[in-house]
C-alpha cells in the first residue's frame, strides 16, 4: 500500500472499520484494548510516515502484554527503520526471542539481529 493509502486507512482503523464491518464509537470500549487492532493501527501509522505514533500504539500493547510477539517484532522494525535506533531494535528483538524461543520467525529475527550488530560494528570501526 502506498503512504497516501495508509493515511486514509488510519481514520478507518480509529473508527474500527475492519473486514467491511463498521464499529461505531459505542463499540470502542470493547475493542480499544484489542492488541491486534492496536498493532494494525501501529502498522498504519508507521506506513503513513508517523513512527512516533506507531511506537506509542505498540507501547500500549506491550504495557498490557509485555510478551506480545507482534508488538515486540514491530517495535524493533520501527526503531531500526524509522528512528535509526539499532540498539533499541536489537533489544526489542532479543526480548521477542526470550519470550518466544520456538516462534516460526525465530531464524529471521536472529538473522536481523546479526546483520544489525555487524552493521553497527562496521560503523564503529
Amino acid at each position: 500500500m502506498r503512504r497516501r493509502q495508509w493515511r486514509q486507512t488510519i481514520p478507518l482503523l480509529k473508527e474500527r472499520r475492519t473486514n467491511r464491518t463498521v464499529l461505531t464509537r459505542s463499540h470502542w470500549p470493547k475493542v480499544k484494548d484489542d492488541p491486534d487492532v492496536r498493532t494494525n493501527l501501529a502498522n498504519a501509522y508507521f506506513r503513513s510516515g508517523d513512527p512516533d505514533q506507531s511506537l506509542a500504539e505498540l507501547a500500549i500493547v506491550l504495557k498490557a502484554d509485555p510478551k506480545n510477539d507482534k508488538a515486540l517484532y514491530n517495535t524493533g522494525m520501527v526503531k531500526l527503520m524509522a528512528k535509526n535506533d539499532p540498539k533499541g531494535a536489537i533489544a526489542s528483538w532479543e526480548t521477542f526471542l526470550k519470550y518466544h524461543p520456538d516462534h516460526p520467525q525465530k531464524n529471521k529475527v536472529q538473522e536481523m539481529i546479526k546483520r544489525v550488530k555487524q552493521a553497527e560494528a562496521k560503523n564503529q570501526g
